[in-house]
């Protein structure tokens, strides 16, 4: 096989999938908040925090026992009865004290608000996995198309160089040097290719397809007005925003709250709670029916849950320096996002348009000027490259812009942008 025939292998696209599907952000958010398998999951943790709520709202059951005879020696029976059959049968119920129990429910009724705003914490990371990994197919696709007309023109010239060589038009230093341009291209989309390969398999981890789907991100217009979004932003007004709707803020907030009643509550588990029955005896008394009242305490000689106490405080407090902690990070974090977007809007409206607009009339008219030698092979191939690295840089700066508007949004906690 010739050379050219080996790169051309290089040159077509995967064949693993067997359906193109199209989707804007918006369609793609929309299916993964209905069927992202982690999430599903997460949900579930929400109805087990309310099963074990309403299991908390249930009284304990009552106790019944009976103690009777087993075996009579003198009629020589087991479990024989008659009329003069002594029995004890006693019913008893477990009263709880202190408050415990209603205690017991509040914290349940907050954990199932805490497992709610883990819940949509998880989302909030989540959606920005989804976002940033659509910008960064997008990013892929598009140098995929840069590198795959560069290829095509790259082969088209290399065939007429060849015809050239043959006829003694052209050296073959020539040719061999648009040759391993060529390599170099395929290479690179190659690795292009494999990018594209992961970024697929992330998305559709994220959307739930288990199919063959080749998924091409749609990008609106929303570029245009972005910057000027993003000029209007001040730190203040987002640190604001930030502390009122970042969840694992609110979460924090919370466990601080539960940790503080469950203090209470084990200082409430000092006091015993109690079994208070009634008690019933046939013949087994100086009364032929015999009925009480029994009152069960144990007594608090040793024991105060002082163990418990101190742990529920020492969990306290540690809570509380997360909660301190939270508030740090979300300021720290924000602000980093927030001076990042802006160097990245600096760079985006540094862009001369009418300068690149003119690069690429150069560009297209550059296989024809080395055609006709008006210009020699170093300064086509320096136009070549020039061309292609100025086209990864336009997407790269342009995807950039998108990613860190969706990591600005991630650590406020809000689309505000």
């Amino acid at each position: 096989m010739s050379f050219f025939g080996a790169i051309n292998l290089y040159s077509t696209g995967s064949v693993i999938y067997s359906d193109t599907v199209k989707l804007d952000l918006k369609t793609a958010e929309k299916r993964f908040l209905d069927q992202n398998i982690d999430l599903l999951i997460s949900k579930t943790n929400i109805d087990q925090a309310k099963a074990l709520l309403l299991q908390s709202k249930i009284w304990e059951n009552p106790e019944i026992d009976l103690n009777r005879e087993l075996y009579n020696s003198d009629t020589k029976k087991f479990l024989s009865h008659n009329s003069n059959t002594q029995f004890d049968l006693a019913y008893s119920q477990l009263i709880t004290t202190a408050g415990k129990y209603f205690k017991q429910i509040q914290i349940n009724k907050q954990t199932v608000q805490l497992n709610e705003f883990q819940f949509y914490d998880q989302q909030r990371s989540l959606k920005l996995a989804l976002r940033q990994n659509f910008y960064d197919l997008a990013s892929q696709q598009q140098k995929l198309s840069v590198i795959q007309d560069g290829f095509s023109e790259l082969s088209k010239l290399i065939e007429a160089t060849q015809i050239q060589v043959e006829k003694g038009n052209a050296t073959r230093k020539e040719l061999i040097r648009l040759q391993s341009l060529l390599l170099g291209y395929a290479n690179e989309q190659t690795e292009i290719y494999n990018n594209i390969a992961e970024n697929e398999s992330d998305l559709k981890q994220l959307l739930n397809y288990n199919g063959n789907e080749y998924i091409v991100p749609v990008l609106d217009t929303a570029t245009a007005g972005l910057p000027q979004k993003i000029a209007s932003l001040t730190f203040d007004s987002l640190e604001s925003t930030a502390l009122q709707n970042r969840y694992d803020l609110l979460e924090a907030n919370l466990q601080t709250d539960i940790g503080k009643n469950t203090v209470q509550l084990e200082k409430m588990r000092g006091a015993p709670d109690f079994h208070m029955g009634l008690d019933y005896d046939r013949y087994g008394s100086a009364f032929p029916s015999y009925i009480g009242l029994t009152v069960g305490v144990p007594l608090p000689l040793w024991n105060f849950n002082q163990g418990n106490i101190k742990a529920a405080k020492a969990q306290y407090e540690q809570v509380k320096l997360q909660q301190q902690g939270k508030q740090l990070e979300i300021h720290n974090t924000l602000m980093s996002a927030y001076a990042q977007l802006l160097n990245e809007n600096k760079l985006y409206q540094s862009i001369n348009k009418s300068y690149y607009n003119s690069f690429n009339e150069i560009y297209s008219n550059i296989y024809d000027s080395y055609k006709t030698r008006t210009i020699g092979l170093i300064e086509f191939l320096d136009y070549f490259e020039s061309y292609k690295d100025t086209r990864f840089n336009l997407i790269d700066i342009e995807t950039q812009l998108h990613k860190q508007a969706q990591q600005l949004n991630y650590e406020t906690g809000k689309d505000i942008l």
